[in-house]
């Protein structure tokens, strides 16, 4: 007994040390995979229960009610009461390894997948320790007793049922939490679960770990060994229900779509299946599964075993499939100036569906589809030209669409953008899109197409052209008769070709009229040069050369000249042309000037300052030249003063005019600034008949004065002025 103690007090201040360092909450979730159902009879199916090999990291043993720590794993198994009363339960290891548990219930539930939920509801699954805790109940009481010893205990007495018993293995007087009923962290392989005043139907868990931990000087060491957990009924009137064992479920509930899998756990070696449920369902596997689960599959599968030659009442689960229902909102939208739509939680550039799965009452995710709906952009890249490629082309369209093209010369395509190659006036005309895109209505477009032809223009043009003019056509200047090729672009971006058949009017002409003994030239203008000519004219003239000459003409030569033009591409032209013959004349003239440096003598252009006879050869009126004999006498310049000073001193006392005493009939006029006339004289002499800067009697004062010499022999009028200074 005193070795008991020790051990017990090691083991609970060690944990005591654990928990202290480990007091927050910890959550104990259970699937029913996880969960074994057995009962503490003898069945007659051969049912066993698992005992899987554990390890153990900590260093020390934990008594599994108080704190269940994520490295440490254990089995979980499930019991129904059947009979009421109090139960004593002896739990082993076939392979005598250590173990330990804690017994949690009642929980209700009309299977052992309600029960679980039931004991996630609870509080079972959330404890909670503190120092305090520990100190005032279950470390007081683990010092004060030391009750499962070793396996004769559970042999040679039976469990102990009186509250007043130090071995009693009750809840109430040092368990926190009324959910758990007995548990035990003793070294031993095999232990013992009192369940006080058990009730029919009542579902209780046993968490068994720390399964063949073998404790070598206060250590924990080494792994379990792998073997079945036994549970036989050690006391109470109460009995546990066997028929539960026939341990089948299904992982449901499911939604729509999800695989069903019906599960039989821990059945014995050898054992056959029988499956029935709903659509006709039937299947000899031990864990059948049906994929792609719809409403129409859920309800009620059965199932029967048959083992050791014996058949096992029927266990029904009963199987939930729940629709995944889809919200469908349909919007046509519009894209912005950039091209896309974007409302702030969706962005797009072509019809697109976007779905948000929503977490429905059911745990099964229905969907909303958001239908955003863009109008297709249909165009070809015309208009085009005879040879062109076609190109039709599909805008804002999703990638995964269906397209549908039909359009002139019998053209299909199931392409997005096809292309007609070489295209004719016959490929022109509306080409239609139908677009299928899953979840929206067919979309239909039309374009229109436009190939122009390369066409062939011929324009005719008669022009009459100048010598220096020239036919301006497309650019070009052009002078000569001919046939001329443009290409031209027109405004549908095609090139035609026009071709200008160009008709010159030719001018033909001579360089008359001639002075006899002139050589005549006939001339012809805006002649192709590959133009034939025939010219006759006056004196019997004929001539095929396009531009002849008459030399050393006579009067004879006068007269009309025709010549007659033939290119080959137009009809011939004719033209007319009247050449002029006249006759040369002498003339003399005699001439009498002032010749000089100063006042020279022009005549024909020329400067003469010397008499004599010179001969000047000018053309007339008529155009002929003319024989000028000019006999010039030079007579002596008139040279007036440039001032004078009348003050009666005998010195330039008068206005003087050298020389023009030689001009006996010249008229001198003197006039003041203002342009009146102060002086008139004919036969000015330098002398008395002179200008003695007087007017009417009286002195004119010191002044410029302006004079006019008009001599009208020569007619020539000299004037200037002159200053009078007193």
């Amino acid at each position: 007994m005193v070795s008991l103690r020790i051990n017990v007090i090691y083991v609970c201040l060690t944990l005591l040390t654990v928990i202290k360092a480990h007091t927050q909450e910890a959550i104990v979730k259970l699937n029913t995979e996880e969960v074994n159902t057995f009962c503490a009879e003898e069945n007659e199916w051969g049912i066993s229960y698992p005992a899987p090999a554990q390890e153990l990291s900590y260093k020390v043993n934990i008594i599994p009610c108080y704190k269940r720590f994520d490295n440490i794993t254990g089995g979980w198994y499930i019991l129904q009461i059947d009979e009421p009363g109090d139960l004593g339960i002896k739990i082993s290891h076939s392979n005598h390894s250590d173990l330990d548990f804690s017994c949690i219930g009642p929980f209700e539930g009309k299977n052992k997948g309600e029960a679980i939920e039931n004991y996630h509801k609870s509080q079972a699954s959330s404890l909670w320790y503190t120092e305090t805790d520990l100190t005032n109940t279950l470390l007081d009481k683990m010092n004060e007793f030391g009750c499962e010893t070793d396996d004769s205990d559970y042999t040679e007495s039976p469990v102990v049922s009186d509250i007043n018993d130090p071995c009693f293995r009750g809840k109430y007087d040092i368990y926190p939490d009324h959910k758990y009923v007995d548990c035990s962290s003793s070294h031993f392989s095999t232990e013992a679960c009192y369940i006080p005043n058990a009730k029919k139907g009542e579902w209780y868990f046993i968490f068994i770990n720390n399964l063949g931990v073998i404790e070598e000087d206060g250590v924990c060491k080494g792994n379990g060994r792998e073997g079945t957990m036994i549970f036989q009924k050690i006391g109470g009137t109460a009995t546990t229900q066997c028929d539960v064992i026939i341990d089948a479920y299904s992982t449901g509930p499911y939604c729509e779509g999800d695989t069903i899998r019906l599960i039989v756990q821990n059945p014995p070696k050898n054992a056959t299946f029988l499956w029935t449920g709903p659509n006709g369902f039937t299947s000899t596997e031990r864990c059948p599964i049906i994929p792609n689960a719809q409403p129409d599959d859920a309800g009620q599968y059965t199932l029967v075993m048959f083992s050791n030659g014996l058949e096992t009442p029927e266990k029904t689960i009963d199987v939930k499939v729940t629709d995944r229902d889809t919200f469908i909102e349909k919007r046509s939208v519009t894209l912005n100036e950039y091209g896309f739509y974007d409302d702030g939680k969706h962005i797009t550039r072509h019809s697109k569906i976007f779905e948000s799965p929503t977490l429905n009452d059911e745990g099964c995710w229905d969907m909303y589809k958001l239908m955003l709906e863009v109008q297709m952009d249909v165009h070809s890249t015309g208009p085009y030209c005879k040879g062109d490629t076609i190109r039709l082309i599909a805008d804002h369209v999703p990638e995964d669409a269906q397209f549908l093209w039909t359009g002139p010369n019998g053209f299909t395509s199931s392409e997005r953008n096809p292309i007609v190659p070489d295209a004719t006036h016959e490929e022109a005309g509306l080409y239609k899109l139908v677009m299928h895109y899953d979840g929206f209505d067919d979309q239909e477009k039309n374009v229109d197409v436009v190939v122009s032809q390369e066409d062939t223009f011929i324009v005719k043009k008669s022009v009459e052209l100048t010598d220096d003019e020239a036919f301006v056509f497309e650019g070009k200047e052009l002078r000569q008769n001919g046939i001329y090729e443009f290409p031209h672009k027109r405004e549908s971006g095609c090139d035609s070709l026009i071709i200008l058949d160009l008709e010159v009017q030719i001018d033909a002409y001579s360089t008359g009229p001639y002075c006899k003994g002139e050589d005549i030239e006939l001339k012809v203008t805006h002649a192709p040069e590959d133009a034939t000519f025939e010219w006759t004219g006056p004196n019997n003239f004929t001539s095929s050369v396009k531009a002849p000459t008459i030399f050393c003409s006579t009067t004879d030569d006068a007269g009309e000249y025709v010549v007659v033009m033939r290119d080959g591409i137009h009809k011939e032209q004719k033209r007319a042309v009247y050449v002029d013959i006249r006759e040369t004349d002498t003339v003399f003239i005699k001439k009498s000037a002032i010749a000089s440096k100063a006042n020279g003598f022009i005549y024909n252009g020329q400067l003469l300052s010397e008499g004599g006879v010179y001969e000047f050869s000018q053309k007339r009126d008529k155009g002929c030249d003319t024989l000028t004999i000019l006999d010039l006498e030079v007579l002596l310049d008139i040279n007036p003063r440039t001032h004078f000073s009348p003050n009666n001193d005998g010195i330039e006392d008068v206005w003087r005019i050298d020389n023009i005493e030689m001009y006996p009939g010249a008229v001198v006029y003197i006039y003041d600034r203002r342009g009146k006339l102060l002086f008139q004289k004919k036969g000015y002499d330098n002398e008395g008949n002179s200008w003695d800067g007087t007017y009417k009697g009286k002195d004119c004062p010191s002044s410029d004065y302006w004079y006019v010499i008009d001599i009208e022999s020569l007619d020539l009028q000299i004037d200037g002025h002159f200053t009078l200074i007193r």
